[in-house]
């Protein structure tokens, strides 16, 4: 039931990237990677291979343009420039959603076989899992919830539930060879061992370092985090299912 809905969304997205990015207007490169993912598998699914095309070089022109050249990380927004490289606006790189950006980068690879996308991605897989850059706890697991785009000045005050989707691109990149399928069912055990919450039975949306309640003051009042957020659980529980889809 949702075929014409998808079709009708694909078409869309076909035309608004049929010239690339626009180049007048700031963009969030995680958007745009999941537009170039979602033309390249509407191609095959509705017999339009036109829109392979569309996804690949919306896809080759975001490594090219907003890729940092030594992490190979994404900013949070960007705004492109006639010199080439993307001015970066906001240069926060949260990782839940370049977990999200760079497994739709590898479903674009998928499509295309392109190896500079490809080079693009296992750069960005090596900063994630970097001991210099530091994003990854070395410590007590899992990822902090962001970072500079240079790999710099790491949050490490908490850490998000949205850093479940690393699990999903873990899978996808130990699927292409890219990393050790270890990384990523680590991380699915932190998620269901650390990250759930026994007692309501869902996930929240942060947790300190430590993975304890993250803990707030407002109005003097001392608050405990302890709420389960809906969009988190539902990113955990895609994630841990995904294999079984």
């Amino acid at each position: 039931p949702w075929a014409h809905q998808a079709r009708t969304f694909a078409t869309l997205l076909a035309g608004r990237f049929a010239g690339g990015i626009d180049p007048d207007s700031d963009f969030r490169p995680d958007w745009i990677a999941e537009s170039a993912a979602a033309l390249t598998d509407a191609a095959t699914r509705f017999n339009h291979p036109e829109w392979t095309s569309i996804g690949h070089q919306l896809a080759l022109q975001l490594c090219r343009i907003a890729a940092d050249p030594v992490t190979g990380f994404f900013p949070g927004q960007a705004h492109p420039s006639a010199a080439g490289s993307a001015t970066v606006v906001d240069p926060l790189v949260k990782v839940g959603s370049q977990a999200q950006l760079v497994d739709a980068l590898l479903t674009v690879y998928d499509g295309t076989q392109d190896e500079e996308i490809l080079a693009a991605v296992s750069k960005n897989l090596a900063s994630l899992q970097s001991p210099h850059i530091g994003i990854a706890d070395a410590d007590n697991g899992g990822w902090f919830y962001a970072l500079n785009v240079d790999g710099t000045n790491v949050r490490k005050s908490y850490k998000e539930t949205r850093q479940a989707w690393l699990v999903t691109l873990f899978r996808h990149a130990a699927d292409r060879g890219l990393v050790n399928p270890e990384v990523g069912e680590r991380l699915a055990t932190t998620v269901r061992e650390q990250l759930y919450q026994p007692d309501s039975r869902g996930y929240v949306y942060r947790v300190r370092e430590d993975w304890t309640p993250y803990v707030t003051t407002q109005d003097d009042r001392r608050i405990v985090e302890n709420w389960v957020s809906s969009e988190a659980t539902g990113i955990a529980v895609q994630a841990l299912l995904g294999p079984l889809a």
